[in-house]
């Protein structure tokens, strides 16, 4: 059933639109805008530009370990692990399917016999490298009450491998016996010396040592100024280092020797992040850069060094006399990629794993960064469209198989698989709804989304050919769903087939769209660039809104505009006007639409960006922009995509954020905002979020 009217759900009727164009002179353009053709504004009086942030995505996961296995690379995320051939830069991807008892590894460990010891939330296994198969790990008894695997660290040994967890620390053999220890405490890592040496453990209270099977405690008494250890590694002359915070929550540094420690704070103040060994050199992260730790000499250099890193002695608690450093640490040339966390050494090369932009290969000799990416994100991605419950739980649909649910810091699956995700909208009252290829692949399927779970509602909207797309999906503060559609024909090629309205809670669609007879837009004359009413055959009430559009905005007036590729379109009722070249653009094939609380409309070819007060069209010169897409949020601030990054339009000034501000990429094909003043923008490989 087709609802009569979308009048029913709209704002009462408003004047015509040349009455509206008339009282929308009211709005002083030339305070808002300077432009050649107004010599007489005031000039703009030149601001600071508020700060924003900038996180950019090509994974869905953060990289939480790197081992390298030459030549191999393994990655272990949240969503299981994945194989890294150097030579090549192909990935492998291994998951439940394959032989993962769990997708979030947590910790992994090469062993003498070719394998690998992978503990992940859901418990162990272990992976044959040469023959690229799994041998399932027997899970502990019982009665040692290991409930959690979350937060696992291992070490392989010969004989089988330790496991830190929550409960202390286990061992497990190769044929599947499992022994506890005397660490009870929650362990944060773990390292082993070579050749059958000391057994380091990482714990939240602290550092012990096994030794012969007695596990005995290295704190404050022996030197070691650490209450709480984030992680433990083979220092440059072999003897461990540890790494963590002190009683007072200061970080501290621990050189182990025997049964004591020399301790040490740095200079400058950079957290230590994560840290691996290769022979001779200790490779450290910060949160700030990549730094060498050596012994000085040779290569080495000075004791002290430009750009490098002083570690300070602490008085010991024994009264004994602090050691100075056996070693400098010199910061690493080079670029260090945003959001490193995880870090490897294989050869010459360095392996640093980012929160959202895979691993970086830092090759040395080279400058730019190499990466390895499965770029699953934005893979067959054709569109962006956001809906936020709140601030930490959005779902992102780009019209490919996946949908993603983002909790702040990662991406999940959500509404994905066999049907392509279309759209996500939210409506005025918080509903949030996806759009989803139907089954057989010709119409699209509405559903309400909550908690994550897509419950179709039975609502279907048509198109004449197969595998729809939709060019936007955006509710109207009314609450009419608003679709912009398109669709296949049997040759294949993108069709447009104008606009469908859904009133969601009635779930009635109908459909509008000018008959194949439709007349172009006169070039000249008095009513020049005004829509002619034709009847579609389909429906006597359908509006006769141009087949392709690509955009839509929304006036405070309760008008709406559409960006089509005849020029503007503008919506009041059921009256539908088409502004042209003859009315004052330059182009009539619009990319985007976009109203501003102030009463403007910026409109976008790829020519520049053009703005109508309601009587003039002009274009300012500063927005001579070829935009993609763009949308202007609640404080008039204009967000436009194009080929050379991110532009945001205020107080008559552009800015730029490109790939050397923060972005992966230059090319930007689509924005979307979220009700959190929010910027999410598309590029060919990434997916951005510029927050305020």
């Amino acid at each position: 059933m087709r609802a009569p009217s979308p009048d029913a759900n709209r704002a009462p009727s408003l004047p015509s639109p040349v009455t509206r164009r008339a009282a929308a002179l009211g709005v002083s353009f030339a305070g808002l805008l300077t432009t050649t053709a107004c010599p007489s504004a005031p000039p703009v009086q030149p601001v600071d530009p508020p700060r924003v942030r900038v996180t950019s995505f090509t994974e869905a996961t953060p990289v939480r370990h790197i081992l390298g296995v030459p030549p191999f690379a393994f990655a272990a995320t949240s969503a299981g692990l994945d194989r890294w051939d150097l030579r090549s830069g192909q990935a492998l991807h291994l998951g439940l399917e394959h032989g993962l008892p769990g997708e979030r590894v947590q910790s992994l460990d090469y062993d003498l016999h070719g394998e690998l010891w992978i503990a992940t939330d859901a418990g162990l296994v272990r992976y044959d490298v040469e023959q690229a198969a799994f041998r399932a790990v027997r899970p502990p008894p019982a009665a040692l009450g290991v409930d959690s695997f979350e937060g696992a660290s291992i070490s392989a040994t010969p004989t089988g491998a330790w496991v830190g967890l929550r409960r202390g620390l286990f061992h497990v053999s190769r044929d599947g016996v499992w022994a506890p220890t005397d660490v009870t405490a929650p362990v944060t890592d773990l390292y082993a010396e070579p050749d059958e040496g000391d057994l380091w453990i990482g714990t939240a209270i602290g550092l012990f040592v096994l030794r012969g099977g007695l596990a005995t405690p290295i704190g404050p008494d022996q030197g070691c100024d650490l209450t709480s250890v984030r992680f433990v590694a083979g220092g440059p002359d072999g003897r461990p280092v540890a790494v963590g915070q002190n009683r007072a929550g200061q970080e501290r540094i621990a050189l182990v020797t025997g049964g004591a420690c020399d301790s040490y704070w740095v200079s400058p103040d950079e957290t230590w992040v994560a840290a691996a060994s290769r022979p001779g050199e200790l490779l450290v992260l910060t949160d700030r850069r990549l730094y060498s730790m050596r012994r000085p000499g040779g290569s080495g250099g000075r004791a002290l060094v430009r750009d490098g890193m002083q570690l300070l002695p602490v008085p010991r608690g024994d009264g004994g006399r602090p050691a100075p450093s056996p070693f400098i640490l010199q910061s690493m040339s080079g670029e260090l990629p945003a959001g490193a966390q995880a870090l490897a050494a294989v050869g010459d090369e360095v392996l640093v794993g980012t929160r959202s932009l895979g691993t970086a290969r830092v090759v040395s000799g080279r400058r730019a960064l190499q990466w390895l990416r499965r770029g699953e994100l934005m893979g067959q991605a054709t569109s962006l469209s956001v809906a936020c419950a709140r601030r930490d739980d959005c779902y992102v649909a780009t019209g490919s198989a996946r949908a993603w649910r983002f909790d702040g810091e990662r991406f999940s699956l959500s509404g994905g698989g066999e049907r392509r995700a279309l759209a996500v909208a939210r409506g005025p009252g918080g509903r949030i709804v996806g759009l989803r290829q139907s089954a057989d692949g010709r119409s699209i399927a509405l559903a309400d989304i909550h908690a994550g779970e897509w419950r179709e509602t039975g609502v279907t909207v048509e198109t004449p050919g197969r595998d729809p797309e939709l060019a936007f999906a955006r509710f109207s503060p009314a609450g009419i769903l608003w679709l912009g559609l398109r669709y296949r024909d049997d040759a294949g090629e993108l069709r447009p087939h104008g606009v469908a309205l859904v009133d969601v809670a009635a779930g009635l669609v109908t459909y509008h769209h000018a008959g194949a007879d439709e007349a172009e837009p006169a070039s000249d004359g008095p009513d020049a660039g005004f829509a002619v009413h034709i009847d579609d055959d389909d429906d006597d009430d359908a509006m006769p809104i141009p087949m392709d559009v690509g955009g839509i905005a929304f006036a405070q007036d309760g008008g709406t505009w559409l960006a089509s590729s005849q020029g503007a379109v503008e919506v009041e009722g059921d009256d539908v006007a088409i502004y042209g070249q003859s009315d004052g653009l330059r182009s009539e094939l619009l990319r985007g639409v976009a109203w501003s609380d102030s009463g403007l409309l910026y409109f976008a070819a790829g020519g520049g960006v053009g703005v109508f007060d309601g009587e003039t069209w002009r274009y300012p010169r500063e927005l001579g922009l070829a935009v993609n897409d763009m949308e202007i949020g609640p404080d008039d601030r204009l967000w436009m995509a194009t080929d050379r990054g991110l532009a945001v339009y205020e107080a008559g000034r552009v800015r730029h954020f490109d790939a050397r501000r923060g972005l992966v990429e230059n090319r930007i094909e689509d924005i979307a905002l979220d009700q959190f003043g929010r910027v999410w923008l598309r590029g060919p490989q990434s997916l951005g979020i510029v927050a305020p």
